[in-house]
């Protein structure tokens, strides 16, 4: 803003200027001034700094360049703040509410999830706590690791080696943790390359099919 209040002082300056060199040289010349002429002159150039001032304004209320549109704004008289009045959005709302949107959608997926976990094993959708939220996905704490053991990485070639035990048999039941769920395993399926098809404890200890992305388990463990 000191910069344009500067531009402007400047332009003001040389205005005043022009005017008083012009006026010196009319009255020298003996040439009349038709007070018509220079109040014509005095309101476009009035409407003319306006057009700057006012893009400027809009542009420096919603987060832009107010120096750039005060330019444009000289350059292209009263049809760019028209223009930009409507048209120009307030800087980063846009990359804002497509962050809120995302988030949303997340949330109404692990909401969906928690819904058809409970569906399957037959009990009521439990509600997500923030220190439920906060920890799904997360790696496991360092503090939790001996010296030289590293965190264990859920992925298919996990899956794989747990599958099945010594003899060949389906191994388990397995206690998994993903997002806000936990669902007891009873023998894994089909690792995939994005997720795992399980056989899972169902309504009633039925079994049922189940499928868990790998990105979203945080804990898998014999039970």
């Amino acid at each position: 803003m000191v910069l344009l209040r500067d531009i402007l002082l400047g332009l003001w300056q040389n205005l005043l200027g022009l005017i008083g060199y012009f006026s010196k040289q009319t009255q020298e010349a003996g040439i009349a001034v038709d007070p018509l002429l220079i109040a014509a002159i005095l309101l476009a150039l009035t409407l003319w700094l306006g057009s700057g001032c006012w893009a400027s304004s809009i542009a420096s209320s919603r987060r832009h360049s107010a120096v750039l549109s005060f330019i444009l704004g000289l350059a292209v008289p009263w049809v760019y703040p028209l223009v930009i009045v409507f048209a120009m959005d307030i800087k980063g709302a846009r990359a804002r509410q497509r962050q809120q949107r995302d988030a949303a959608a997340r949330d109404a997926a692990k909401d969906d999830e928690r819904r058809r976990v409970a569906e399957l094993i037959g009990r009521e959708p439990a509600e997500a706590t923030p220190g439920m939220a906060a920890g799904a996905g997360a790696e496991p704490a360092v503090g939790d690791l001996g010296a030289d053991e590293e965190p264990q990485v859920f992925d298919k070639a996990y899956f794989e080696s747990i599958a099945r035990d010594d003899q060949g048999n389906p191994a388990g039941p397995w206690r998994v943790v993903f997002g806000d769920n936990e669902v007891k395993v009873l023998r894994i399926l089909e690792p995939l390359p994005e997720v795992v098809s399980v056989e899972i404890a169902g309504r009633d200890g039925a079994p049922a099919k189940f499928r868990i992305p790998y990105a979203r388990i945080t804990v898998c463990e014999p039970c």
